[in-house]
């Protein structure tokens, strides 16, 4: 025995639970072809965790295809007192057909991967417990807008919507610049609140004077590192309607009109499809009055209540962060009125803080319904309960209704009769 039969014991209590958040919603994936990189840095189909300023690292990835330039634009975006976004790169096969489109079609489906074999795109599901950390938002660089058969997906895009499910990661996709038409026919063939479209690339300038076309997709995660820093790191905001740094023209010029709704542009942002506009001073309808803009504010489910990405990445971060709330409970709690209490309390504090940084509307909270809660549910040690809360949606038209004011008249009448009556008149 080793308790005192006559004296004092000690025990350290750990009934409080501490408060938790939904996780790094900042980190970046990139998966695709890079065939010059060193295998032993990059090994095929496995993730490699990287700062995007590291610059002995990432020489060992090469400048063939896309990852490398996917870094460069990415880095092109980070705001002020930022010095590296936190990467993960997967490296997948290269093709050495001599048919670009047999070499095409391998690449793509290397990409696409095997879910058993977690190769390609699936290597990232085992991400956190690899590298530490899970990725929570996705990129293919130039290989999401092609297609190996007629009224066919993109089988990367196809493939993306079942890994950021399990990731809890959104992933923007780039369709066919060129025609409006093209750009909204791909845009039809996928349906996921976890995918993006965007469309027309961008053109960076290259050495000996050389202007390259590069994709937009890396771009925009790049503004979204920068917004969610802007925001102490919480994902409940739109990285639209801000300039994009690196670049020095939008790789698609179209029309387009802030007033008007019969140009190119707004076709596609009706579409639900992110682009990049030219800023034009003197011009009091465009987008601003300088640089290259990128808007967009979709995610491509229109089904949902919640139609924007910055919506359900904001959710995602409040389901996580629920989740791990209500872990610390599971198995060390009884089914009581004292352990349910704190629990709802520390679920209804997180709500409380996301609403005071104005991350949600005013009137969230846990609503506990008895219907839900019968008796063998309660002896099964199962608990119902129902989280309500709004994530604002992001402002993107304003309606201005233009009224005739007769009272200030009838005001200025009375002004005008008092100061003649004074002068006599």
């Amino acid at each position: 025995m080793t308790e005192p039969t006559f004296g004092v014991t000690f025990e350290q209590r750990n009934d409080e639970y501490r408060s938790v958040a939904g996780g790094d919603f900042s980190t970046i994936a990139l998966v695709g072809p890079a065939p010059s990189a060193d295998p032993a840095v990059f090994p095929l189909n496995e993730p490699v965790p990287v700062y995007s300023n590291d610059a002995t690292k990432l020489a060992k990835l090469g400048t063939e295809r896309w990852l490398r330039d996917a870094v460069e634009g990415i880095n092109d975006q980070l705001g002020e007192f930022q010095r590296a976004a936190k990467v993960c790169i997967v490296r997948t096969p290269h093709s050495t057909e001599e048919d670009a489109q047999e070499r095409l079609e391998a690449e793509l489906l290397a990409i696409a991967g095997d879910s058993t074999a977690m190769t390609g795109l699936h290597a990232l599901k085992g991400a956190a417990s690899h590298i530490g950390y899970t990725p929570r938002m996705v990129c293919v660089p130039g290989y999401t807008h092609q297609l190996l058969g007629e009224d066919e997906a993109n089988v990367v895009v196809a493939e993306l919507p079942s890994v950021l499910d399990h990731l809890f990661a959104v992933s923007v996709v780039e369709g066919p610049k060129g025609s409006v038409e093209d750009a909204i026919a791909w845009r039809e063939t996928f349906s996921s609140k976890r995918l993006v479209p965007v469309v027309g690339g961008v053109k960076v300038r290259g050495g000996a004077g050389v202007t390259l076309e590069r994709p937009l997709a890396p771009r925009v995660l790049g503004l979204g590192v920068r917004v969610d820093h802007e925001h102490d790191g919480m994902p409940f905001h739109s990285f639209a309607n801000r300039p994009l740094s690196g670049i020095v023209a939008p790789g698609w010029d179209h029309s387009f009109s802030l007033v008007d709704g019969a140009n190119e542009g707004q076709d596609l942002l009706a579409a639900g499809i992110g682009i990049v506009e030219r800023g034009e001073m003197g011009v009091d309808d465009a987008i601003a009055d300088a640089g290259f803009v990128f808007i967009g504010t979709d995610h491509a489910d229109t089904t949902l209540t919640w139609p924007f990405y910055h919506q359900s990445r904001g959710n995602d971060w409040i389901w996580l962060s629920e989740l791990k709330t209500i872990r610390n409970y599971l198995g060390r709690s009884n089914v009581t009125l004292q352990a349910v209490q704190a629990c709802v309390n520390q679920l209804n504090k997180r709500l409380r803080m996301l609403e005071a940084d104005s991350h949600l509307y005013k009137g969230s909270r846990i609503r506990f319904d008895p219907d839900q809660n019968g008796v063998d549910e309660i002896r099964e040690g199962r608990i119902t309960l129902d989280p309500v809360y709004e994530i604002p949606s992001v402002w993107r038209r304003a309606h201005l209704r233009t009224t005739p004011n007769r009272a200030a008249v009838e005001v200025f009448v009375k002004d005008l009769a008092e100061a003649l009556t004074r002068l006599g008149v």
